[in-house]
This record gives C-alpha cells, sequence and structure tokens, in this order.
C-alpha cells in the first residue's frame, strides 16, 4: 500500500510553471518548471551561470521572470498586495539569508 508523504499531500505551497529570464541574448532561465510542498527542504545546485541567483532573486520577489507562472499558496504573486511582498521578501519562504562564499551559495534558514 503506497504511502503519502505528508510533506507533498495537498498543493503545493510554491508553483512556477515555464518560467523564463533573459539578459539580452543571455537566457538565465528557460521553461523552468517546479513545485514545492509545504515543509520540504530545496536545494539548487549547479555550476556558475546556470540561473541559480536569478531563479532565487525572482522566488524571493526580488526580480520578475520574462514569462511563465509563479503562484505562492496557489495565488499568482502578482496579486499579492504591497504587505505580503515585504513580508516573502523579508523570510516567510523560509530563507533569511543568501551570500556568495568563495563561489559558493550560502542560504541561512528563518528557524
Amino acid at each position: 500500500m503506497p504511502v503519502s508523504h505528508p510533506s507533498t499531500a495537498g498543493a503545493p505551497y510554491l508553483r512556477i510553471e515555464r518560467l523564463r529570464k533573459q539578459f539580452g541574448a543571455f537566457a538565465a532561465l528557460n521553461d523552468i518548471s517546479l513545485e514545492i510542498f509545504p515543509r520540504e527542504f530545496v536545494c539548487f545546485l549547479g555550476p556558475s551561470g546556470c540561473g541559480k541567483t536569478t531563479l532565487l532573486s525572482i522566488l524571493g520577489l526580488l526580480d520578475s521572470p520574462a514569462s511563465g507562472k509563479y503562484l505562492l499558496d496557489s495565488e499568482p504573486v502578482e496579486n499579492l498586495i504591497e504587505l505580503q511582498r515585504a513580508r516573502i521578501e523579508l523570510g516567510e519562504l523560509g530563507v533569511r539569508n543568501v551570500e556568495f562564499r568563495g563561489g559558493r551559495l550560502s542560504l541561512s534558514p528563518v528557524r
């Protein structure tokens, strides 16, 4: 009998669909889709220039995608009011600090 993992029960907390972001001719994100469920721990790994920082900037509402959908708790982020956006930018996604140290991305959890 299959067992449902508690973190994937129900709808995802964060969903992106076909996200794209370009800087001139360079496609930093090209057709990226992702679902993150409550209580899931997610890590983005990859070589320099693959789009990790661009993706985190969009997820943290510090930048906007060129196209695609971004939903938080099933609500399109463009519908969020300024106060809701500020709370997310200040760490509601579970990340307090994003920085580079020696070419490595360092994330500090809120709790």
